[in-house]
């Protein structure tokens, strides 16, 4: 799965994260990825997105309370998950392992150093066909 930030641009979503971001006196920081494996966003071929946003009222380097915000939406911008935790740490990262559509996992680290990282949480989302919506395991 590509990384979205490397590999294009989202559009309407990403502005409207960008404006809010900018308009806090807060540290945010965010990761994005697509689905289907293999989408490049800069083709438009992508059918869903999902951010993992982090952010905390200090730097997102020092050891804080951070928020950690999991979205995922389509191209029409219908979410389907809206969810958020709370940790304390230091610098944190995501992992993404999203391969069939109905079941979304994300990982939380926390980075120590380049060599080595600290699993924080680790969550399994599936999805509902009937609701429309993807739910915690």
């Amino acid at each position: 799965m590509k990384c979205i930030l490397k590999s294009g641009y989202l559009g309407f979503p990403l502005f409207m994260l960008f404006l809010f971001i900018s308009s806090c006196k807060t540290d945010y920081a965010f990761q994005a990825f697509s689905y289907p494996p293999g989408s490049e966003p800069h083709k438009n071929n992508w059918e869903y997105a999902s951010l993992v946003i982090f952010s905390s009222k200090n730097p997102l380097y020092v050891f804080s309370k951070k928020t950690v915000r999991v979205k995922i939406f389509d191209k029409k911008k219908k979410t389907l998950l809206n969810e958020k935790f709370f940790l304390k740490s230091t610098s944190v990262v995501a992992e993404v392992v999203w391969e069939k559509f109905e079941v979304f996992q994300v990982t939380i680290f926390e980075e120590s150093d380049r060599d080595r990282r600290l699993k924080l949480l680790e969550c399994t989302f599936l999805f509902d066909e009937e609701k429309n919506k993807f739910f915690k395991k």
